[in-house]
């Protein structure tokens, strides 16, 4: 359940450029689609231990939680 008008508007992006198949490629969402929403997105890599870290936090979300969270492992 998405709450926010900026995650509705991510999400109408994302289903937009992948069309018909399971994910958007790079050229149909990369980084330019996505400037609109970086400020308050959260990307986690999974790592080959199979543990997962924090490799991105939006400015927005910086700034509403006092902190950055980038680097640090998902516990």
């Amino acid at each position: 359940m998405l709450h926010s008008d900026d995650s509705k508007q991510a999400l109408q992006a994302w289903l937009k450029a992948r069309g018909d198949a399971l994910f958007p490629t790079t050229s149909q969402f990369g980084p330019f689609q996505m400037r609109p929403f970086l400020p308050n997105i959260v990307m986690i890599r999974r790592m080959p231990d199979l543990t997962y870290r924090i490799t991105l936090v939006g400015t927005a979300l910086v700034e509403s939680f006092g902190a950055d969270a980038t680097g640090r492992e998902v516990k």
